[in-house]
């Protein structure tokens, strides 16, 4: 580490605004791409007093002792790279989770500052800043989410001299063993609880104290609660930080009038006005993303981008090669490379997953969500959860495997397995949900009504029954609210397009391997092969036709490359068919990514028995439904 050239790490939950404070006080602008889950990015700033500084942006951290692959990356940053300092950035309106981490954050033993961000948002509370750097041990400023009032302060905090703030959260266990057994080693606390954390080595230490550090780990591990050493020291911080903010926070002065945003938040978690503002913002979402993306846009790419420019250009490009393999492979109507793979990937999920990402994130930075969880609390009750259920659900709209990890939050065991196989059950992600709506569009209202009653209905019967048989104890609602906001809508559509753009940089390569591997099946004969074998169940059962094989198939690789795919072969499906074969593609499975999320999260024996009942699940209600719709004469 040079001693010339500081290093300092940005740190902070999702959301905190981490990536615009750096960028704030280095008093650049920020770059027009999205910042990899896996990569971290240099900036180079400089002190009031001219030295240069290297801040590196971390991925967004939900906890220190995580084993989720982006996090373990952060992890070895602070735990190998040991960076000079943390600059610890506190979402002001998530402060309990910010504060929780914080207390983690002390077991490196490591300089840090924290910058609390947007405190002006909380019309309820401001906080006790001088009380705070008393009990945290560090330097805290208080900064505004807008503006440049208080950056000369936080670089007058990262320039002065480095302060490690104290480890405050107590293991007695671990202290007597740190004082009667290891004292001759000088293990301090905090680094004796590290190498209690999984996959941690005992380097530096004789092999006589490593034998002792791993059976105080696994004695540890075997005396408390959870059963594990790391959930263990999470709920310690927790609870450290809930007793901490009740001593910092400061009510603010009473005898105003609420402003805009204070009636809001309190109708939308009432249940006379906030059920009505949940139905307006599905039916907005439906008329943004299913009938302005799904119809409108996709329209206009196919009319002033494919047919006029791409399909000339690659009809031209083939010609180049006289092989009719190639030729085929790039152009087969049915498996080619262009039409299945990049046509559908552009010309469809690109311009409605854009439009699903700025919708979702004008309500993920508003501060909408919590309230949802307030209202909904009452209704989850039922299915095993409480009303921070509704967290990883909501996001389960987004994406299955990020919501998959998100169940963490769930204070216990039950309401984590519940969570999970809802998620798994049939939660359609945003790219499987915004190319459904491309179909559905086409399709009577009633059948988009008949699609989202069964979606919707699952849930309920799939969580009562999960309540019944999956034991263990339910926790009670408690979370932090953030006050409603208007988000900036500059930033909420430059952040959807770099999603979106992300999202392409990995689905393009998928989506033509998906359809190249499709297209060596089809000349080998085993899709027809394929469509014989399953013909019991898919065309007799579901009631499909054959062709619907190479769209599981595709499923099975990327939930919306089989929607996509779909969306393709659908003048050769009656409206029925596409309504089951829709069904059948959210139940099925979930992708590759979101299946290893589930076997690393709930284990072997948990996401097995998930997987099995899922799929008996799935091979019922599509026959129901169709025999349901025979019966009642149905045809769309």
């Amino acid at each position: 580490m040079s001693s010339i050239t500081p290093q300092i790490a940005l740190i902070g939950l999702k959301g905190a605004g981490k990536t615009r404070l750096l960028y704030r006080i280095c008093r650049i602008s920020m770059p027009d791409q999205f910042q990899s889950t896996m990569e971290m990015t240099e900036v180079d700033g400089t002190f009031p007093d001219g030295r240069t500084v290297r801040y590196l942006d971390t991925p967004a951290l939900t906890s220190l002792l995580s084993d989720f692959e982006p996090e373990k990356e952060v992890r070895n940053l602070l735990f190998l790279g040991r960076p000079d300092r943390i600059l610890f950035v506190a979402d002001a309106r998530n402060l309990h989770r910010s504060i929780a981490l914080f207390h983690q954050l002390t077991l490196l033993e490591t300089s840090m500052v924290m910058a609390v961000v947007g405190l002006e948002l909380d019309p309820e509370h401001t906080l006790d800043e001088a009380a705070m750097q008393q009990d945290l041990g560090c330097p805290v400023v208080c900064m505004a989410a807008e503006g440049t009032t208080d950056e000369a302060r936080l670089l007058e905090a990262l320039s002065g001299e480095p302060v490690v703030p104290p480890l405050q959260i107590s293991v007695p266990k671990i202290e007597r063993i740190r004082g009667e057994e290891l004292g001759s080693t000088g293990l301090t606390q905090a680094r004796l609880l590290r190498l209690c954390l999984p996959d941690a080595k005992p380097d530096g230490l004789t092999p006589e104290a490593a034998v002792k550090v791993r059976e105080a780990a696994r004695d540890l591990a075997r005396n408390n609660p959870f059963l594990r050493n790391d959930l263990y020291l999470t709920d310690l911080t927790f609870t450290l930080a809930f007793r901490q903010l009740g001593r910092w926070k400061i009510p603010r002065p009473r005898g105003r009038r609420p402003n805009w945003g204070e009636r809001i938040g309190f109708w939308a978690q009432r249940p006379i006005t906030g059920v009505p503002v949940v139905l307006g913002l599905l039916a907005l979402m439906y008329l943004f993303v299913g009938i302005f993306g799904a119809q409108t846009l996709v329209e206009w790419m196919q009319d002033y981008l494919f047919t006029p420019v791409l399909e000339p250009f690659f009809l031209w490009f083939t010609h180049l090669f006289p092989s009719d393999f190639m030729h085929k492979a790039v152009l087969d109507p049915d498996f080619g490379l262009v039409p299945t793979g990049l046509f559908l990937v552009l010309g469809i999920v690109f311009p409605v997953l854009l439009t699903y990402y700025i919708f979702i994130g004008f309500l993920e930075t508003s501060g909408y969500f919590p309230r949802l969880s307030v209202l909904l609390d009452r209704l989850m009750r039922p299915l095993g959860l409480n009303g921070k259920g509704v967290m990883p659900l909501v996001m389960g709209f987004s994406c299955v495997t990020m919501a998959l990890m998100t169940t963490r939050m769930l204070d216990s065991r039950k309401e984590k397995i519940i969570a999970s196989f809802l998620l798994v059950l049939g939660l359609p992600c945003a790219p499987l949900l915004s190319t459904m709506f491309i179909i559905l569009g086409q399709l009577p209202f009633a059948a988009t009504l008949l699609l989202f009653g069964v979606l919707f209905s699952q849930i309920f019967l799939g969580g009562w029954l999960a309540n019944k048989l999956v034991s263990g104890h339910q926790s009670e609602l408690i979370m932090e609210i953030p006050p409603i906001t208007l988000p900036d809508p500059r930033w909420v559509i430059k952040s959807a397009w770099m999603r979106t753009m992300q999202f392409m940089k990995e689905a393009v390569p998928l989506f033509l391997l998906a359809s190249f591997l499709l297209f060596l099946l089809n000349e080998a004969g085993a899709i027809a092969w394929l469509e014989d074998a399953s013909a019991h169940v898919v065309t007799r059962f579901w009631g499909l036709p054959a062709e619907s094989v190479q769209v599981f198939m595709k499923t099975f690789i990327r939930r919306e490359n089989g929607v996509a795919e779909l969306a393709r072969l659908k003048d050769g499906f009656t409206g029925n068919q596409l309504l089951i074969t829709l069904l059948i593609m959210t139940f099925l499975m979930p992708c590759v990514n979101a299946t290893f999320m589930l076997f690393k999260e709930r284990g072997m024996r948990v996401a097995l028995s998930i997987i099995g009942v899922v799929l008996v699940y799935t091979t019922l209600v599509g026959g129901a439904v169709n025999f349901g719709l025979r019966l009642l004469g149905v045809q769309w």
